[in-house]
């Protein structure tokens, strides 16, 4: 579908609001979007001068505030957000981080490790935490260029993307049965944004972002010492590595494999096939093609495939997958508990140390639990389901009585509306690529 294109002057405004300094009445963020989708995109010419601006954007002080309101301002200004004008950030600390990336002096900070529990998994993984500076520039580099590399990224990639859930991937999954692939593949990549060979990355990224002066600053906030892996942990990390695994893998499987398909989220992977042997051989052409970009399948081949019309129980995504006279029901796996007990804690981590405000409402914690996990939960069962999340919420020292039966199941209902928007949205994805699939 084309783009429509906007005159010069109208460009020449938008980039003023997102490259100057105009004031807080503009909306940097959207005259970005609007100056990318009606400018830049119109033609491979504009696209490259667009690139070549990126390392300004940013770098621009307002552009690092939307960053900032984006982590959370009580969480990165403390105290002081409570007393300040929302429109107040240090704005001198923001014009001297903006001298240091243009003037290519800018070196992150040391990146602090910690070891979290894996969510319903044994053992831990090492995140790394970024400083503050870092932070800031890796969520502002998200916000440019996500709509940048999203739009051509693979439709069934599902997470860490815009617009994309658990939902979808239940929805895919669900469609997928449907038509008879009762076969399916679920395995993770081991150690994913460890393993990452960082060259490949870099070389991928310049490719599409037209060599951007840019990708200095992408390249120190990966850390320019390590040959493998980036930081987990970091905002930009999740789109760098839908980046790589796009490029290497989505698009392959794709043209290599029309007869299957492919889910992905993130580092887990699903294929769904006609026959046992179909999968037998996906399973073989996943860990081949992995290993050939430097990356590796955690689980064996006996662990890896379920046949559906054997009574196997998939777990997948935080949800226990099981058909059921022909339709594929899912049901609430222990990890979903778990993730949500997590986010308890961190809640209360984070409470403890100032790092959120007061009168954060917990039960929306809840609330947005139940949003994302409604296909999976009977209306009847909504009462037991809150009942169950207050009584989680009290045993790691939350009060989340204002959950209410009410706002419990008002919440399942958006969950369901948006489950059907997921269940529409799929279909239309599956429908594109028939054609393209077709045209080829």
């Amino acid at each position: 579908m084309p783009y429509q294109s906007v005159s010069r002057l109208r460009h020449n405004y938008l980039q003023r609001d997102y490259l100057g300094n105009r004031s807080e009445f503009v909306d940097p963020i959207k005259s970005y979007h609007e100056d990318l989708n009606q400018w830049a995109r119109t033609a491979k010419k504009r696209m490259h001068e667009h690139c070549q601006c990126l390392l300004k954007a940013a770098a621009n002080p307002r552009l690092l505030a939307v960053a900032i309101n984006k982590i959370g301002r009580y969480e990165m200004l403390g105290d002081i957000a409570e007393l300040a004008d929302p429109n107040w950030f240090p704005w001198d600390q923001l014009r001297n981080l903006q001298k240091e990336v243009l003037s290519g002096s800018f070196r992150r900070g040391k990146y602090r490790k910690a070891k979290i529990p894996k969510i319903g998994k044994e053992g831990f993984r090492t995140i790394e935490i970024p400083d503050d500076s870092s932070r800031i520039l890796s969520r502002n580099l998200c916000t440019l260029l996500t709509p940048m590399l999203d739009p051509n990224f693979y439709d069934l990639s599902i997470g860490f993307r815009p617009s994309r859930s658990l939902a979808h991937g239940i929805a895919a999954a669900k469609l997928l049965v449907d038509q008879g692939k009762h076969h399916m593949v679920v395995c993770d990549v081991k150690d994913a944004f460890g393993s990452v060979p960082k060259a490949r990355l870099l070389k991928i990224l310049r490719s599409r972002l037209h060599q951007s002066p840019v990708i200095g600053l992408i390249e120190e906030l990966l850390d320019r010492k390590r040959k493998r892996g980036i930081p987990q942990g970091l905002s930009l990390s999740p789109l760098c590595l839908n980046v790589y695994l796009d490029h290497y893998f989505d698009r392959w499987w794709n043209e290599q494999f029309p007869g299957t398909t492919l889910v992905r989220y993130a580092d887990d992977i699903a294929v769904f096939a006609d026959t046992k042997q179909d999968a037998v051989n996906a399973y073989g052409a996943i860990c081949q093609r992995l290993q050939s970009a430097g990356l590796q399948v955690k689980e064996s081949q006996h662990d890896a495939i379920y046949d559906l019309t054997s009574n196997d129980h998939v777990l997948w995504l935080g949800f226990n997958l099981k058909l059921n006279n022909s339709d594929l029901n899912a049901v609430l796996g222990h990890s979903a508990w778990d993730k949500l007990q997590a986010s308890l804690l961190e809640i209360r981590a984070r409470l403890k140390k100032n790092k959120l405000r007061l009168e954060h409402d917990v039960s929306q914690s809840g609330c947005q639990w139940l949003v994302q996990k409604s296909m999976a939960i009977n209306e009847a069962a909504i009462p037991a389901v809150a009942d169950q999340i207050r009584q989680l919420a009290a045993h790691v020292g939350l009060n989340m009585a204002p959950l209410t039966a009410e706002e419990a199941h008002e919440a399942w209902s958006r969950g369901q509306e948006f489950g059907k928007r997921a269940e529409k949205d799929v279909a239309e994805w599956m429908q594109s690529q028939e054609v393209a699939k077709v045209a080829t």
